[in-house]
């Protein structure tokens, strides 16, 4: 299975996502034991995962939309890898278990704005986020309900698997603690996808491309899951 979702990456963009999936095992090893290497991995060929399956949902009417686009480049793996790669780094760097938290927000998000931009194609017209004007289907900076319900789905199933590992495989304790970090995973990633349309909406206005919006919305949901994390701690 995973290498059938490598297959919905070009030649390049398999690479880069194997030079990717390296150094994500290699920044997991700070530890000695190599749990988070798998964790940050086994992540990573979720979201892939998830990408092919709300691909491949509606195939003919995204064809009929010329909304359809399987095989995905360099670009593609760089935009949507790079935040998490850039968190795990720093938990590499530091050894915080935050980061690892900020490293399932940002998963979460791409995830999110993945489902959110695949499935909500099928629904009706999208509104841009600003105005609520109804814009044209694959509008950068449109939402629908059900491009956020999609949203919210594959946010849920991102945390669902990392507190399923938080607690087989890193033996954590308290429930409080899977509490507060389901909960801002959960949160974090789905707002990446409304942060993701929030930079779209500037796309149309010439600022910006889908690449640096995709990073820039991973990245900051990767930081509001580690601010909400310890917010939560706080109460």
């Amino acid at each position: 299975m995973a290498v059938k979702t490598l297959l919905t990456l070009d030649f390049k963009g398999a690479i880069a996502a194997l030079l990717l999936g390296v150094g994500l095992f290699a920044f997991g090893s700070r530890s000695g034991n190599y749990i988070l290497s798998v964790f940050f991995v086994l992540s990573m060929l979720l979201f892939l995962l998830l990408s092919a399956i709300a691909t491949k949902i509606g195939t003919g009417y995204k064809k009929n939309l010329n909304l359809y686009e399987y095989k995905r480049g360099v670009k593609n793996v760089l935009s949507n890898g790079m935040a998490p790669f850039a968190i795990a780094a720093l938990f590499y760097l530091s050894g915080s278990f935050l980061f690892v938290i900020g490293f399932s927000s940002a998963v979460a998000a791409i995830a999110a704005d993945k489902f959110s931009s695949e499935i909500g194609v099928l629904n009706g017209r999208p509104s841009l986020i600003f105005g609520m004007k109804k814009v044209k289907k694959g509008t950068s900076g449109g939402i629908s309900p059900l491009g956020l319900a999609a949203g919210l789905a594959a946010s849920i199933a991102i945390m669902a698997f990392s507190i399923f590992y938080f607690y087989f495989a890193l033996s954590a304790e308290g429930a409080k603690i899977f509490a507060f970090a389901a909960l801002a995973i959960l949160i974090s990633g789905f707002s990446g996808t409304i942060i993701d349309s929030v930079f779209g909406y500037f796309e149309n206005k010439g600022i910006g491309t889908k690449h640096t919006t995709n990073f820039i919305a991973s990245l900051l949901a990767g930081f509001i899951g580690i601010i909400l994390f310890l917010v939560f701690l706080l109460l």
